[in-house]
């Protein structure tokens, strides 16, 4: 289900930076924005009446990310910064480089009816709010400054938490996110 950072026209890997020349390695955080994207988009074309130009064969692969992303958590309990693409292991730890995949899953959750990606979501965005408290920073968005902090993080856990919010109407995912908006604000 995780998807190849950057492939050729022949369909071969280009890999950008060291970790990504490992053969099958993928950075989350893209898959991640994928998941997040794709689905906002479907949901959109839809509340449009463009349902019809949503390709199935897309609405499946785009479930089996979803489902990528639930069974490396369920393994895991976290994405890592980079994830094995054939396997689902994480490839390098201790990041929040998977704080997409969390609206990711809260709107999949609704959009393919299957509560379970949004425990996930909720699970997760605890462990990284908790994470984030403790440390102060959000790191593993960028794959070539791995532990360094970063802003792509913060802005997703960002964006994560009030997507929670919006799925479950819990006031604790906007007080959560208003942490992470002051710590965006100061990039």
């Amino acid at each position: 289900g995780y998807y190849y950072d950057l492939l050729a026209s022949d369909g071969n890997l280009l890999p950008r930076d060291a970790a990504a020349r490992q053969k099958g390695i993928g950075l989350t955080r893209k898959n991640a924005d994928v998941l997040y994207w794709m689905v906002k988009q479907f949901m959109l074309l839809e509340a449009q009446g463009k349902a019809s130009v949503i390709s199935d064969m897309w609405k499946e692969n785009v479930r089996k990310l979803a489902d990528a992303f639930a069974n490396t958590w369920k393994k895991h309990h976290t994405w890592g910064n980079y994830v094995s693409v054939e396997s689902g292991d994480i490839a390098v730890y201790n990041t929040t480089g998977g704080a997409m995949a969390v609206a990711g899953l809260a709107l999949a959750a609704k959009y393919y009816d299957c509560p379970a990606y949004l425990q996930i979501a909720r699970e997760a965005a605890e462990i990284y709010y908790n994470d984030f408290a403790l440390l102060g920073f959000t790191s593993g968005g960028c794959g070539d400054i791995l532990q360094n902090a970063d802003s792509e993080t913060a802005i997703a856990l960002t964006t994560s938490l009030i997507t929670l919010y919006e799925a479950t109407g819990e006031k604790i995912y906007l007080k959560q996110a208003q942490d992470l908006a002051n710590l965006c604000a100061t990039w």
